[in-house]
C-alpha cells in the first residue's frame, strides 16, 4: 500500500513541475521580448528556444552562439 501511495504522489507532482517550467519559460520569453523589442512569438524568440530549449542552455550560451541565430546577431 505504501508503494501505491508513493506512485500516486509522483504522478500528482508531475503537473506541478510542468506548470512551473511552463511559467518560467513564458517569463523568460517575456523578458527577452522586452529586451530585444520583439513580440514573444517572434521569429527571433522562437529561434532562441529552438536552439536552447532549456533555461540552463540559454543562460550558458556564449555570445558567439547567440550571434549565429538569425534575427539576433
Amino acid at each position: 500500500m505504501e508503494l501505491h501511495h508513493k506512485r500516486n504522489a509522483k504522478h500528482r507532482a508531475f503537473p506541478v513541475f510542468f506548470h512551473l517550467d511552463y511559467y518560467r519559460t513564458e517569463e523568460i520569453k517575456r523578458l527577452l521580448s522586452e529586451s530585444l523589442r520583439e513580440e514573444q512569438d517572434s521569429y527571433a524568440i522562437q529561434e532562441l528556444f529552438e536552439h536552447f530549449p532549456t533555461t540552463t542552455e540559454l543562460l550558458e550560451a556564449s555570445e558567439q552562439q547567440l550571434i549565429r541565430i538569425k534575427g539576433i546577431g
